[in-house]
């Protein structure tokens, strides 16, 4: 397949159980766009796990239906990827769930060729917007503050129609959304939401370790607003208004840095 320099270019897994489907959607694709690179092919999730970790593509075409673990099962089994998603099936029921895992285009077998040409389009077209929002990385703030030695205080977010100047002392937790981040703060008395083009991980390597804990895979939350933790249900209390889960192997560690937390502020 052609590839393109470009640091936009797609690089695309295909993950179905027929080989035939496979190889006939690699040639559609190659026939409609020349800035693609196929990166590989997985005949289940257990191979396209390996190749995602491997090749970290840019886009995966998933097919729905594969033998012991589908597409919806192995996405909500890894909360934090790295990549757009176009779900390729023979059956139309599966759409709305589709959308709820932010994929960019839900393409019907037989594959129409005009419907995978415009697929691709936005592909290229989100591709090349999420990297100009990492070049300009909307943590600024916190990086800036790390330049100067001194402890950061806000972060920026942006989402597609507006950008956030957050403190650090509003923001209340962070929430893995797959490749991106839901996160939720307040603002004048007021509890906001954005859904942000940043995996959780990002945000984890670069906020304050003693002010931001990881209570579970998909959850980061900041310590100064937890308000109990219970074990029993293995749930924690943020503000007095949210309820989340807690890794049960994160619990023991999360314990330890409410103490912590609790320490340094007294």
């Amino acid at each position: 397949m052609k590839s393109d320099e470009s640091k936009n270019a797609l690089h695309i897994l295909i993950v179905d159980d027929e080989p035939e489907a496979c190889e006939s959607l690699r040639a559609a694709i190659e026939a409609a766009s020349t800035n693609v690179t196929l990166v590989g092919v997985a005949h289940n999730t257990r191979d396209a796990e390996m190749l995602i970790n491997e090749h970290k593509p840019n886009v995966v075409f998933f097919d729905i239906n594969m033998p012991g673990e589908n597409a919806f099962q192995f996405l909500e089994r890894i909360p934090e990827y790295n990549f757009e998603i176009v779900f390729v099936t023979a059956y139309d029921h599966f759409a709305i769930r589709a959308l709820k895992l932010n994929a960019i285009d839900y393409l019907l077998k037989p594959i129409d060729a005009a419907e995978l040409t415009e697929a691709l389009k936005k592909l290229e077209e989100r591709v090349h917007r999420n990297t100009l929002m990492r070049g300009m990385l909307s943590l600024n703030d916190v990086t800036d503050a790390a330049a100067r030695k001194a402890p950061p205080t806000k972060i920026t977010f942006r989402d597609l129609n507006a950008t956030e100047i957050v403190e650090l002392s509003d923001l209340y937790y962070i929430e893995a959304k797959g490749s991106y981040s839901h996160v939720v703060f307040q603002k004048h008395s007021t509890d906001k939401h954005l859904l942000v083009s940043h995996p959780i991980s990002e945000y984890e390597d670069i906020l304050p370790g003693d002010m931001f804990c990881r209570i579970h895979k998909s959850y980061l939350v900041n310590g100064s607003y937890i308000r109990q933790i219970r074990k029993e249900d293995y749930t924690i209390n943020i503000a007095d208004k949210y309820m989340l889960p807690v890794s049960r192997r994160r619990y023991a560690d999360v314990v330890t840095f409410i103490r912590s937390n609790t320490l340094n502020r007294n």
